[in-house]
């Protein structure tokens, strides 16, 4: 018995020799974009929108620190937010969001950057956004890129909203 437990142990010790090996952060940068979501949109099929032309702003970025391109190993979609740009918009219509990258000059190439699967019945203010496990670097190294933004709505839209998301990217060295 002592055997298998000096063995069972033994055994776990690579597995935490990797823990706490973790890329160090050089910076983070936000891509800030202006969306508009019209009212009388139902909750029978999901709605896509393709925002054109966003600027990632990381090569603005690399630029004012001391890091290269080189430096950066990997770039992860952080923190996200979708705000109501008149106050303390109401959410509850929302089931589901999910905001891809989309290279401009092939629409069928995207990833996913962002997603909420859990938007509550009663939600209002700021949305959080949860970042993907994606490495992004590829795509935030182009000056523009198009965003799809998906919506799964779990009722009619009953008004029009004017909205703005931040969605923050950590480049990590």
């Amino acid at each position: 018995m002592r055997f298998l437990r000096l063995l069972l142990l033994l055994s776990l010790i690579p597995f935490f020799s990797g823990c706490g090996e973790e890329e160090e952060i050089l910076f983070t940068f936000t891509l800030q974009e202006e969306f508009f979501l019209p009212a009388g949109l139902n909750a029978f099929t999901q709605h896509v929108f393709l925002q054109r032309g966003a600027i990632s702003n990381y090569m603005n970025v690399l630029e004012a620190t001391s890091y290269t391109d080189d430096d950066v190993a990997e770039v992860q979609p952080g923190r996200a937010q979708m705000r109501g740009r008149q106050g303390n918009e109401f959410h509850g219509h929302i089931d589901e969001l999910i905001i891809r990258a989309v290279n401009p000059d092939d629409l069928t190439d995207k990833i996913e950057i962002f997603y909420q699967d859990r938007v509550r019945r009663d939600e209002s203010g700021d949305l959080d956004l949860f970042g993907s496990t994606t490495e992004v670097k590829e795509w935030m190294t182009r000056d523009e890129l198009d965003l799809e933004i998906i919506f799964i709505f779990r009722t009619v839209t009953s008004q029009s909203q004017d909205l703005l998301f931040d969605l923050e990217f950590v480049a990590k060295g």
